[in-house]
């Protein structure tokens, strides 16, 4: 996971100078033609199938997820190498072709930024605190993928067509920086309406495409850490209580017979009642047979002395009759006799 804090990182930072290029570039009415092209955004959509393909590494198909590893880190090797490309030839043609002289060295200065350690502290705070619902749009609560608006404070997004005025449904994108949001209400106002309600205006910011893109990994990372977490978390409370059915299996054994009293008082979750259910069922099967087996072990110790089969034999030769009580004294002349015999 730390891993793939620090790639979110080279990404965010190569994404934030090729936005500082477009700036650069824009002054003379020219791009670096990365904005609106489909490389930064199969970019994104391949890191987010890589941590897809992370949080299932624990799984049985290690081969099919060997290749589909392969491939993903061949393809991010590749888009990235793309991306690289273009800043560095953006740079260039800026200090060439528009003499600005400080192009290339403001670029590799600004990819210098991944081995800072303040800058990856304010990165990994940056990205423990977004909140993995905070890629939905305000107004229409979809997904947004492309160029938006922010309010920094609330840290609420809205795609550039949902931007409109709740009082007048005026379009407010074009004067965003004058617009205004009630924090109570949760209305937006264009600065007349904003007026007129008493709304302080302002706390707003325009987010690139390039730097959408770039909030949306680090919302893709924090839902892999959650995911990993809850997973791992599940896997350790099933183990827990798999060790405590074991360890609550004792074996009994007495005159060849074994009572298993095992699996007792587990409470399950629903999450693992699928799971356990199985083995409940057989310990409990077990349990009752061998109670069974106890509980007629003990009645038979606590029947009364029986003749044995001789002495049973020896009795219908001398004609005793069976319905007359046997007394000891008779049981003990009968064997006499036998012994002598």
């Amino acid at each position: 996971l730390r891993q793939a804090e620090r790639f979110i990182m080279h990404v965010d930072v190569l994404f934030a100078s090729i936005d500082d290029l477009e700036d650069e570039l824009s002054h003379f009415d020219d791009s670096t033609g990365l904005q609106h092209t489909r490389e930064p955004k199969l970019l994104c959509k391949k890191i987010v199938s890589f941590f897809s393909v992370l949080s299932h590494t624990q799984s049985n198909e290690s081969n099919g997820l060997t290749q589909e590893l392969l491939s993903l880190v061949t393809s991010l090797a590749h888009y990235l190498k793309v991306l690289t490309r273009v800043a560095l030839k953006g740079a260039l043609k800026a200090q060439t072709e528009y003499k600005c002289p400080s192009s290339i060295k403001a670029l590799l200065s600004k990819l210098t930024e991944t081995s800072d350690r303040q800058k990856w502290a304010l990165f990994r705070l940056s990205y423990q605190e977004t909140d993995i619902t905070s890629d939905l749009c305000t107004a229409c609560h979809s997904a947004v993928e492309t160029e938006c608006i922010e309010h920094m404070r609330r840290r609420k997004r809205w795609h550039l067509y949902c931007f409109v005025c709740s009082k007048c449904s005026n379009e407010i994108q074009h004067v965003y920086p004058q617009s205004a949001y009630d924090e109570t209400s949760g209305m937006l106002y264009c600065p007349s309406c904003a007026n007129d309600h008493g709304v302080a205006s302002g706390g707003f910011k325009f987010v690139s495409q390039l730097e959408q893109y770039s909030f949306l990994m680090r919302v893709a990372l924090k839902r892999l850490y959650g995911l990993l977490k809850m997973k791992n978390a599940v896997e350790n409370s099933h183990s827990a209580r798999y060790r405590k059915g074991e360890l609550g299996t004792k074996e009994i054994t007495s005159g060849g017979m074994v009572a298993t009293d095992g699996y007792k008082q587990i409470t399950a979750g629903d999450e693992f009642t699928a799971a356990v259910s199985d083995d409940s069922a057989r310990a409990a099967s077990e349990e009752d047979c061998a109670s069974k087996e106890f509980d007629a072990a003990l009645a038979r110790l606590d029947q009364p002395l029986q003749l044995q089969p001789q002495l049973q034999l020896q009795q219908q030769q001398q004609h005793i009759p069976g319905n007359e009580t046997i007394t000891p004294g008779a049981i003990n002349t009968q064997l006499a006799k036998m012994s002598l015999k």
